[in-house]
């Protein structure tokens, strides 16, 4: 999902090492492991779950509204989706924002 964000919304992406894809995958799959063996040595791992389930949140929330303006720029209009699917693409990216914020609120001490 990375990969496919990155290079649809960017055009330096694109052109990064002749335009193959590659090579941002197996890029961003290399930094995903470095990442991984890192964490599990700093915590817990129910505390890693948390975390990733609270990233993946933001990055459903994120994504969801990528997946609106990136269709609405890119294709024509005629094989665009409907606009209740639109809808519910907007309430699945709203659902997750907010239990996002307030997953960070609790943990945070806010609420």
């Amino acid at each position: 999902m990375t990969t496919d964000t990155l290079w649809s919304g960017s055009e330096a992406v694109r052109k990064w090492r002749g335009g193959e894809v590659r090579t941002i995958c197996y890029f961003i799959l290399a930094m995903y492991v470095i990442w991984g063996c890192i964490a599990l040595g700093l915590v817990q791992p129910l505390i890693l779950i948390m975390i990733g389930a609270n990233i993946a949140s933001f990055i459903f929330a994120f994504t969801g509204i990528h997946v609106i303006v990136a269709n609405r720029r890119i294709l024509p209009k005629e094989v665009r989706a409907p606009v209740w699917r639109e809808a519910v693409v907007i309430a699945y990216s709203v659902f997750n924002g907010l239990f996002f914020l307030a997953t960070m609120a609790k943990t945070l001490h806010l609420l």
